[in-house]
């Protein structure tokens, strides 16, 4: 069995891939370990959850150990810092461009 997960690829063209369960817990994982997500951490999701980089790193490996998750509607990087300490965000991952605005 497999996951489906859809996103626009760079020319705006919709993609598909399947991600089966075991290369899932493969990457699980290994976000786990890299991440050293803990049962105390909350995660503050602002990529989609169909995209791998919303659904696996974030969302998947913080509930894996028991951790909290804020899931944004929307990227708001003026309300961005009041939503982090409003949720007790303890770690975010996000595109580079928002990292970049939220360092400018």
């Amino acid at each position: 069995m497999s996951i489906a997960q859809d996103w626009l690829g760079a020319g705006g063209l919709l993609s598909q891939r399947l991600v089966d369960f075991q290369a899932r817990d493969e990457q699980l994982q290994m976000a786990e370990a890299v991440e050293s997500a803990l049962a105390d951490d909350a995660t503050l999701i602002v990529q989609p959850l169909f995209h791998i980089g919303g659904l696996v790193t974030p969302l998947l490996s913080t509930l894996s150990v028991g951790g909290r998750v804020a899931v944004a509607s929307m990227f708001d990087d003026a309300n961005h810092w009041r939503y982090v300490a409003r949720h007790g965000v303890t770690w975010f991952t996000a595109v580079p461009t928002i990292h970049k605005v939220l360092l400018a």
